[in-house]
């Protein structure tokens, strides 16, 4: 029996995996990366959008927003979700909770964020304009 999956269902399920692995940490790094899939020589593929490419030119692709989380003690890597903005959309019929659809970094979303009466460190990194840590 072949159960269905959905972007919103799998990134559901990393984020709890994040969460579960993470949970004894006292210090965390998040990186948000939005980056682009180049397709240049598609032409008909289910939600083609329109991406640069390296030297600035518009060509078909696809936009996704990528999360990873860093443990600030033994630097492991832990995938938090990656959504692929037609996906997104379609799924959940608006874009992941802090995707930027512009495909620009929100300098505001970037810097140390600790939840209320958290003892834990957490720090946001955008793959563009990138903060880093005092």
């Amino acid at each position: 029996h072949v159960q269905s999956l959905s972007v919103g269902g799998i990134n559901e399920a990393l984020r709890a995996q994040g969460i579960d692995q993470l949970s004894g940490e006292t210090s965390i790094t998040v990186v948000h990366d939005p980056s682009d899939i180049r397709k240049p020589y598609a032409r008909e593929m289910e939600e083609l959008e329109s991406v640069r490419d390296l030297s600035g030119r518009i060509i078909p692709g696809y936009k996704t927003f990528n999360s990873v989380a860093i443990s600030g003690e033994d630097k492991r890597l832990h995938l938090l979700g990656c959504v692929p903005k037609a996906y997104s959309e379609a799924d959940s019929g608006e874009s992941e909770p802090g995707f930027r659809a512009q495909h620009r970094p929100d300098p505001g979303a970037t810097g140390k964020v600790s939840p209320p009466g958290s003892r834990k460190l957490a720090s946001r990194l955008c793959h563009r304009g990138a903060w880093a840590p005092a």
